[in-house]
């Protein structure tokens, strides 16, 4: 009796699981319909290395195009230092707006919480570079090149931008005691990042004198159309 009982019990929980297992089938009855999830071949280990890779190439790419248009630079070695900081700051400034579009490619091999770190750490790498930048420019042109309030405007839009940029990552910082909305915020930032990119691009197209022939010009009218195509998407 007690045999032929756990033969039932057994038959009814293999009836029960041939039946649990029938209706997690597919309308269609093939078992063979289900597909694994597979993850995207740019959320790979080989993609994200590849990224990483590239960024800095990106970022000194154009110090080397400006290399090849104006091999004869009008600067001081030390005022040619300066220069270049101010280029690849300008070059980092314009693809924040990428880094920060939640682009899947972009995201996907490293995760948003560790995209959004490392845009913050070259806004401070950028903001760096840039106060390197008018100091090494007075220390070839003299120190009234920061001090002097009657200065031309091309050198006003320059000071202008990296206040700007000052304000962005001061704000960043103390969003959460300032008590500001996030939604606030972020548009805020986008418009104030774009502005003082605008503010960089005019002020070096006015006082550098390697940005006389066409090639350096394109290239960062290149970089400011960039940032302008995913401005809207940008999520800092």
């Amino acid at each position: 009796m007690l045999t032929m009982h756990a033969d039932a019990l057994g038959a009814r929980e293999l009836d029960m699981s041939k039946r649990a297992c029938d209706g997690a089938r597919p309308a269609g009855g093939d078992p063979r319909s289900f597909a694994p999830y597979r993850a995207p071949w740019f959320a790979g280990v080989a993609w994200g290395a590849l990224l990483c890779a590239a960024y800095p190439l990106l970022i000194l790419a154009p110090l080397a195009v400006f290399a090849v248009g104006s091999p004869n630079s009008k600067h001081k070695l030390i005022a040619e230092m300066g220069v270049n900081c101010a280029v690849v700051a300008f070059t980092i400034l314009a693809l924040q707006f990428v880094i920060s579009a939640r682009l899947r490619w972009v995201e996907a091999p490293f995760g948003l919480d560790l995209v959004l770190r490392f845009h913050r750490a070259m806004a401070m790498v950028a903001m760096g570079l840039l106060c390197i930048h008018p100091l090494l420019g007075a220390l070839d042109e003299g120190w009234g090149l920061l001090t002097n309030w009657g200065a031309s405007w091309p050198i006003w839009a320059g000071r202008l931008a990296l206040l700007f940029l000052f304000a962005l990552v001061a704000v960043a910082i103390c969003r959460r005691a300032l008590r500001m909305r996030y939604e606030t915020w972020r548009h805020l930032h986008s418009v104030v990042a774009f502005l003082l990119l605008g503010l960089a691009f005019l002020h070096s197209l006015a006082l550098g004198s390697d940005f006389e022939s066409e090639v350096p010009r394109i290239v960062l009218g290149v970089l400011l159309l960039m940032a302008c195509r995913f401005f809207k998407n940008a999520n800092p």
